[in-house]
């Protein structure tokens, strides 16, 4: 379901549950504005970069009320209008992940659909899905990638998790590139409880498939076991 672009959190680009406000006016999420304070230590304003005086936060209880009105109003007539999944809504979720930095919501949207269809994880393959997420899982590895950037490779090992590797080899090569091992060591150390349990879940897959890489697969075994 759409939703009004003010009731996004600029950080997550989701739907806002407890809205707070900052000292630029800007208001986010508090739970992705808090990991932004105190996780990743920043002391900016992640929407305009403006440092900030202070780290206050201040609910936001107008958006909350008119958050909640709006969701009771849509409840209904989303319920009643839901059907089948159209497969070709793949194909426009992956152009808007490879056009917009703001990847989480769509990565969700994708992530539900594979959970939901076994046809659509045929579908993500088909379309380039494989090298999409490859692709934002080696950001992480980019030097200063931000919160945003680390939330979208977290939902790109929530997708990967739902995939069967021994299906595709696609899949498996990019699985086994030395960077996107990297990158799930970050996502082990770093990474919420969730996408650790699905990094570690991919990477005893790896370690039972005879791929041809040993290393990786002796690499996995030490960390996993």
């Amino acid at each position: 379901m759409e939703f009004p672009l003010h009731f996004r959190c600029p950080i997550s680009m989701e739907l806002m549950q407890d809205p707070v406000t900052i000292s630029t006016g800007v208001t986010y999420e508090r739970k992705n504005i808090e990991k932004w304070f105190n996780t990743y230590k920043k002391t900016t304003c992640p929407a305009t970069m403006q440092l900030l005086e202070g780290l206050d936060l201040t609910p936001n209880h107008t958006l909350k009320r008119l958050i909640l009105s709006w969701q009771e109003q849509n409840t209904a007539s989303s319920s009643s209008s839901s059907g089948g999944i159209e497969h070709n809504e793949v194909a426009l979720l992956l152009r808007t992940i490879e056009s917009t930095p703001f990847k989480v919501s769509s990565l969700k949207k994708l992530r539900s659909m594979i959970e939901k269809d076994d046809e659509i994880k045929g579908d993500l393959v088909k379309f380039g899905g494989t090298e999409v997420l490859g692709h934002i899982i080696f950001q992480i590895l980019v030097e200063n990638s931000d919160f945003v950037t680390f939330r979208a490779c977290e939902e790109a090992m929530g997708v990967l998790y739902h995939l069967q590797l021994s299906d595709d080899e696609v899949l498996i090569q990019l699985l086994s590139e030395p960077d996107c091992i990297k990158s799930m060591a970050i996502m082990l150390q770093r990474g919420s409880a969730e996408a650790r349990l699905h990094t570690v879940a991919i990477l005893r897959r790896m370690a039972k498939i005879d791929c041809g890489w040993g290393q990786v697969k002796s690499w996995a075994k030490g960390k996993i076991d």
